[in-house]
């Protein structure tokens, strides 16, 4: 059995850091839908992400 692991706050991205990799993928206005799901999904993939280290 593993022991609980303190958690790390260095490791929690911190709001600025989230921002610009938001911007960074919904900068560019997407060709079609598929685009546009390839595009959300990589946000939503970032947002899990940041959830995740809570």
């Amino acid at each position: 059995m593993t022991t609980p692991r303190p958690h790390d706050p260095r490791a929690v991205m911190d709001p600025q850091e989230l921002a610009r990799r938001m911007d960074a993928v919904l900068a560019d206005a997407p060709e079609g839908a598929e685009a546009e799901f390839v595009q959300l999904d990589r946000a939503h993939s970032i947002l899990r992400e940041v959830l995740q280290e809570r």
